[in-house]
Formats: C-alpha cells, structure tokens, sequence
C-alpha cells in the first residue's frame, strides 16, 4: 500500500507492508548482537537457537559480533540495493554474495543517512562511513561472504516455517491496524505503537523534518519484540517496529508493578534492618521479643513488620518448643534482588531495543 497521509498537517508519501527481507536481517541483528536474557525471554525464535544452536548460528557470533560491525549491514544493503519491499527474501538470498562489492563501489552515492554527499571524515557520519566501507570491503571477501550468506540462509529457514504459519498474517494485521487508526486520525503517526521508540519525540520531530523530503516504508516486525529500526536511505525513511510491542509494554508494566509491592519491604527503615539483623544473627534464634529489643521498638510494631515479610515469603517462622523463631529465606530475597537487576539492568541495555 502507498497511501498519501498527514504527518501533522503535511502529506507524506508511506508505504506499509509485511516486510520478510527487513524481518531476516533484523533478526540477524539480533543473533549478532550481545547476549542478553530479557532480550530472549520476548523473542521465542532466539531462545530456540541459543538453547541448541546449530553451526551457523556459532559461526555467527563468533565472526560478527565483534566491536567494528554494525550489525546493520544485512539491513542496509537489502534496503539501500531495492529487495526491502520484497515478498520473499529468495531474491536478497541470490544475490547477497555479491551485494558487498555493489555497496562498496556506490557507498557515496547511496545517501545513506540523508547525506546527499560524504560527509567530513572527522564528523560522527563521517566515521560511521569509514566503518561501513571497511566492513562492506570485509564482506567482499569470499569467506566472509560466504558466512554471512550461510548465516543468513539458515537464518531464514529457521524462522521460515513460523512466518508461513503466523507471522505474515500478524503483520498484515499490525499494518491493517496501523493504516486504520492513520486514516480516522489524518496522521500516520497517530497510528504507531505509542509505547514504542518510534513515537518518542525525537522520532516524530526526525519524521516531520524529513516529511518533505522523503517516503516512508513502515516495516511491522513480526521477529522483534520492543526493538526495530529507524534510518533514511536514497531519500526513503525506513521505520521498523515490533508488532507485539505494546503487549509486550503492558506486560513489563504490570511485572513492575508486582516487583514494586515486594519491594515493600525495603521501603521502611525499621523493617529493612529487622531483616538485617535476622540476616546477620542468623546462628542465633532469635524471637519477636529479641528483635524488638534490639530495635528499640514495641513487640507489637516488631510483630507487625515480621508479619508483612513473612507475607513476602522473606522471612520464615521456625518453632522449637513453644517458642517460634525467625530465620531469613536468602533464595527468596536473592531472586527478589535479581528481578530489580533483570528490569534495570537487563532489560534496558543500551541499542538492545
């Protein structure tokens, strides 16, 4: 489809479509880059390959997940050479051996990034040209060639069933959406996910700066998750953004919202260091009384914070006799403490969305 819709007021040439030659090299983007656990926990085709990864998926990391490629080159070439819209990625799969040498002789002519012409070579783009031209002159060479185009075929039959099966429709679906919100609202970007980095500011501001200048091809992206991709080649901006983002938002949500209320019992000074002390006096049995003592606190306030971490599976009650004991769950605050790490840390790796 290659509707004319507003982008706040002004018309913009778009194109939107499932795109399986965007799919295959975002997907390689993926496999290349960093392992990072939150990143496979929403991507089931990732798990599966690193849970029993065949040759070229090792070959693979091992050749191109080091520091100098972008591991955007897939991507650039299948977009800047004419096989992004492709219904199939058999075309790009032919010729791909070949591609390297092509973006190599024509680099400063492909307007990648908006440059009509090189920019200077101390400049952010002009390095990132130096980098692109050696990485595309590496892949020139016939091993390497030959690897990412081993990596890319298996790739693709990996992820080939699940497309037939599913992820066509979805995306069909996601782009179906996406032009009928577009055409109630007048604006396409009122249609994109808007939990997405697609729809954060500097992303409309990029979108209605170049509104005039260039056509617009939305890739929804069956194969990623809260991930895609913006960037302008040949007067053409190219946008990809993961279908099942917004689920994927809500759920993240929610998750912190649970992590939040365990979280609970760090957020009182008196609570956190009756823990502390149970923690630390561990070879000691120690009884409300004793805690409290300790704390300088009526039994019944002791009672009452031991009560809310016991709830939090924190702490358990151990009985000897008639009395009853506490003694700290480490496993249970462990994971707690990993769960904050995972949604920090983890999940927000710089590039990895």
């Amino acid at each position: 489809m290659a509707p004319t819709m507003g982008v706040a007021g002004e018309q913009l040439k778009v194109e939107v479509k499932p795109a399986p030659v965007q799919e295959l090299s975002y997907a390689f983007y993926r496999v290349v880059g960093p392992a990072n656990p939150a990143i496979s926990a929403a991507l089931p085709w990732l798990r599966q390959l690193e849970a029993d990864p065949p040759e070229w998926f090792t070959e693979a990391r091992e050749l191109f997940a080091g520091a100098h490629w972008t591991r955007y080159e897939p991507l650039l070439m299948a977009s800047a050479l004419g096989y992004a819209l492709d219904d199939s990625p058999e075309r790009f799969l032919n010729d791909l051996p070949g591609l390297p040498r092509i973006m190599v002789r024509d680099l400063d002519t492909l307007n990648i990034g908006g440059h009509d012409k090189p920019p200077p070579p101390t400049s952010s783009g002009g390095k990132l040209r130096k980098q692109l031209l050696a990485n595309f002159e590496l892949l020139g060479t016939s091993s390497v060639a030959n690897a990412l185009h081993r990596t890319l075929t298996g790739l693709w039959s990996h992820l080939e069933p699940d497309w037939i099966l599913e992820g066509r429709e979805t995306s069909q679906d996601a782009t179906n959406t996406l032009l009928e919100k577009a055409g109630v609202t007048g604006d396409l970007l009122q249609g994109l996910p808007p939990h997405h980095f697609v729809s954060l500011e500097s992303s409309v501001a990029e979108i209605k700066l170049r509104s005039e200048h260039v056509r617009l091809v939305v890739a929804p992206l069956y194969f990623a998750s809260m991930g895609g991709f913006k960037f302008e080649i040949g007067k053409v901006l190219y946008l990809g953004f993961g279908v099942r983002s917004e689920r994927l938002f809500h759920e993240r949500r929610q998750h912190v919202h649970d992590l939040a209320a365990n979280l609970k019992a760090f957020a009182d000074p008196t609570r956190l260091m009756l823990l502390v002390l149970v923690s630390r006096l561990r070879r000691f049995p120690l009884t409300v009384g004793d805690l409290a003592r300790q704390l300088g606190v009526s039994q019944p306030t002791a009672s009452g914070h031991l009560r809310l971490l016991r709830d939090l599976e924190l702490v358990e009650v151990v009985k000897r006799g008639n009395r009853s004991y506490y003694r700290v769950r480490e496993a249970r605050i462990e994971a707690m403490l990993k769960d904050l790490q995972d949604a920090l840390v983890l999940g927000y790796r710089p590039n990895d969305d």
